[in-house]
This record gives structure tokens, C-alpha cells and sequence, in this order.
């Protein structure tokens, strides 16, 4: 890619049984933040940074409705 990737995306949303202990792996290999799978807008301020909940998007979805 020629670029660091900061950003990891959950297989599936799950985080696995011990989110803290997942966290500090995604740290260590320098990601700044990890999405899950399902949820709604949101703000960020306070949000823990390796658990944000994206929304799901596919061919049929409406973003000017969920905005």
C-alpha cells in the first residue's frame, strides 16, 4: 500500500472475549482506532477509540436517511 494503516475493521464486529486485551494488540501494531460492525451516528468526544460502531452500508442503503 505504501501507506501505514491505522484503521482496523472487525471481522464479523467481534472484538473476541477480552476487548481490553484486543485493544492493547491493536495498539502495539500502531493502529489509532478499530470499528465494529452495526450502529448508528454518533459522537466521537469520549468514544473509546478501538470499540466505534460504524454503520453498516450496502447497495439499498439510504445515507441522506441515516444522516
Amino acid at each position: 500500500l505504501s501507506k501505514n494503516v491505522e484503521l482496523f475493521s472487525f471481522p464479523y464486529g467481534d472484538t473476541g472475549s477480552d476487548l481490553s486485551f484486543t485493544e492493547k494488540i491493536l495498539e502495539s501494531a500502531g493502529y489509532k482506532a478499530a470499528v465494529l460492525y452495526g450502529g448508528e451516528v454518533f459522537e466521537c468526544d469520549g468514544a473509546n477509540l478501538y470499540a466505534l460502531r460504524r454503520i453498516p452500508i450496502g447497495p439499498d442503503t439510504d445515507l441522506h436517511k441515516l444522516l
